[in-house]
């Protein structure tokens, strides 16, 4: 089963389509996403 996972820019291009991407990169890309999203967020209700 493939993933089509792809990831836009904020002007709407495409950076990553991740169907070709193993299940351990996919996860691993998510995992840093929240990450991310997490310090973001927390940054964000700081100001």
């Amino acid at each position: 089963m493939k993933n089509n996972t792809y990831y836009a820019g904020k002007d709407g291009s495409q950076i990553m389509n991740t169907n070709n991407f193993s299940k351990e990169i996919v996860r691993y890309l998510n995992y840093e996403q929240a990450y991310i999203s997490k310090i973001l967020s927390k940054k964000y209700m700081e100001l």
